[in-house]
């Protein structure tokens, strides 16, 4: 009987051990689905998206990001000076993103006359401490022009109406007055 004791402990250790390796790999493959799908939102997005680790390694970027940096690939060439001030410029922006915790927003004009605002924010873990950053990246061009064409159309309304204002006025002070 004592011998039979430890079998029966070795086989429900065996059995506990099979059935964390059964939960640990279903937790692998939700955990493998869960980042595929992500990584797949992220390319489809129309914003540009740039994210660093802890020690600033850009650790994802989407093709939208390259195309509103007008870039071919993310890494640095040499023989594309103006792309490497911006890249330098948004890991800068993230580090300090990072670093501060708080969220940073810049524009800058492209070389083809478009208007990118980079806006940087902290990815803070449960326990409170930064872990990198996320950057989002977009084109502003549109809602700059859109808003020039609403100023300028609210300046001419109100030229436009000041001249008949002013002869309304010119004529309805002399009636308040009593002269009619």
């Amino acid at each position: 009987a004592g011998a039979a004791v430890p079998a029966d402990e070795i086989g429900r250790l065996g059995g506990t051990l099979n059935l964390l390796s059964a939960r640990l790999s279903e937790t692998i493959g939700t955990l493998s689905d869960e980042k595929t799908k992500l990584e797949k939102i992220l390319s489809a997005i129309g914003e540009g998206i740039i994210a660093i680790d802890r020690e600033g390694r850009v650790i994802h970027h989407n093709g939208a990001a390259l195309n509103l940096l007008e870039l071919k690939a993310w890494e640095v060439r040499p023989d594309d000076p103006h792309a490497l001030e911006h890249q330098r410029q948004l890991i800068e922006m993230l580090h300090s993103s990072m670093v501060g915790g708080e969220r940073i927003v810049t524009n800058w004009q492209t070389v083809t006359g478009r208007t990118i605002e980079a806006i940087a924010s902290p990815v803070i873990s449960s326990q409170g401490e930064a872990t990198g950053a996320v950057c989002l990246v977009r084109d502003i061009s549109e809602a700059q022009r859109l808003e020039q064409m609403r100023r300028d159309y609210i300046a001419n309304i109100s030229h436009e109406l000041r001249t008949p204002l002013t002869g309304i006025r010119g004529m309805v002070e002399p009636l308040l007055d009593g002269l009619m």
